[in-house]
């Protein structure tokens, strides 16, 4: 639906125990404050609260699928706001045989792909949804969560209490505490999930505004990454999925690649690391049930990232974004809102989850990786569809999917940000 101008709510009932708000949002990275500007925007009260101070870092591989660009801009983030976003024209792809396909994108005018380090894009978010009107309590801890009746009372580190009548769980992966709710603690990822690292690399050769991909036998179905950061700054890192690896697997290939002939051809024999390297956890199987009554879980806390690729920013804003339509539409029946949150949950991403498996199935083959990276580079047509596939722009069932695959033709190309050329470094 639509989301539309509302009154600022009242408490539902007289006795209210601290502070009463809407929603209360646990997690001010990219879900959270999503659902934060979007709950403003029709009349929600909110508080974002986040253990973490802002500006903070990130742990991240930095990039922007077009889903993420769509709704950054519907959330009113411009390029200029954030000092490093980097606009990418094409996605450079190496196959475990050395062979190079160059996926080049449109040059229509529109952004297709970005780069934007979390440290800048999630103050930014953050500032939108306190000028929005979200109140936030950053550098505290969510101690407790107990129903109450129809609410949830939000303990903190603070020692103020918050009654919401919803509790959005955007806090990351490893999922909340069980708390006093009586309710058993949902599954984590931890079973089927991507490990990732990550590593800033400083004084580079000059970088033009191609990401790069490697696959190669080591780390298959996995992939190693550079994405440009700034002019001399690279992102670079690699993602193995945990069937069969370790974390200390992770280091040792994420090592091997910093040393690469492939890194080094692209940044040369000067780069510095920033800092030590850092790794996550990627959920890539979402959770069976992302509501319980007024509660609701975003992004990676509800397990949504792409289980190929890993991607989790779009997801993340996107799930922001469905969770206040789902309230806004039932706000005093929280089982109906819960209920409209899965199903547009897997209405929104099951089909290309499902997809994305199946892909990630046949990347364990070093012969069918080499073929299809190959034939993604044969035409211009082809690649570029393939580089507008790859993130996003195009959903990952079409290319499973004749009927998809021709909807993708007739499909919205890009976005379109007013001071993007002011951005570009």
């Amino acid at each position: 639906m639509s989301l539309v101008a509302r009154s600022q709510s009242e408490p539902r009932s007289a006795f209210v125990i601290g502070v009463y708000r809407d929603v209360v949002i646990v997690g001010a990275g990219p879900a959270g404050c999503s659902a934060a500007i979007h709950a403003r925007s029709v009349g929600l009260s909110v508080r974002i609260i986040d253990r973490a101070s802002f500006p903070r870092d990130k742990t991240c591989g930095d990039g922007l699928t077009t889903v993420a660009l769509r709704e950054l801009a519907a959330l009113g983030i411009q390029p200029a706001s954030v000092p490093s976003w980097r606009p990418i024209v094409g996605v450079r792809i190496t196959s475990p045989s050395g062979h190079v396909a160059q996926l080049d994108l449109p040059t229509d005018g529109t952004c297709y792909i970005a780069t934007a380090p979390r440290s800048e894009l999630d103050e930014q978010l953050l500032t939108v949804a306190q000028n929005a009107g979200a109140e936030t309590s950053l550098g505290t801890t969510v101690t407790d969560i107990v129903p109450r009746g129809d609410r949830w009372v939000v303990a903190t580190s603070s020692g103020e209490p918050v009654e919401a009548a919803y509790v959005i769980h955007a806090g990351g992966a490893r999922g909340l505490p069980t708390f006093k709710t009586g309710r058993p603690r949902p599954a984590t990822a931890g079973r089927d999930e991507l490990i990732a690292s990550r590593v800033y690399l400083d004084n580079t050769l000059d970088l033009d505004d191609q990401i790069h991909i490697w696959f190669h036998d080591d780390i298959l179905p996995g992939y190693a990454w550079m994405f440009p950061s700034g002019k001399n700054t690279a992102n670079v890192g690699v993602a193995l999925h945990t069937a069969n690896r370790s974390p200390s697997d992770l280091v040792a290939e994420t090592e091997r690649v910093l040393e690469s002939d492939w890194l080094v051809g692209l940044l040369g024999d000067s780069a510095t690391r920033r800092a030590a390297l850092r790794s996550w956890p990627i959920p890539i199987r979402p959770l069976p049930d992302p509501a319980d009554g007024g509660l609701l879980r975003l992004g990676d806390a509800a397990g949504l990232c792409d289980p190929m690729t890993g991607e989790g920013i779009a997801q993340a804003l996107t799930s922001g974004r469905l969770a206040v339509e789902s309230i806004f539409q039932h706000f005093d029946r929280p089982d109906l809102a819960a209920d409209a949150y899965r199903k547009t949950i897997r209405s929104e991403f099951t089909a290309d989850y499902r997809t994305s498996r199946i892909l990630l199935w046949l990347l364990r083959s070093s012969r069918w990786t080499r073929g299809a990276i190959r034939f993604m580079g044969s035409t211009q047509w082809v690649s570029r569809w393939f580089a507008r596939w790859m993130f996003e722009e195009i959903p990952r069932r079409a290319v499973l999917s004749p009927a998809a695959c021709t909807r993708s033709l007739r499909s919205p190309r890009g976005v379109r940000f007013a001071g993007a050329d002011e951005a570009s470094p």
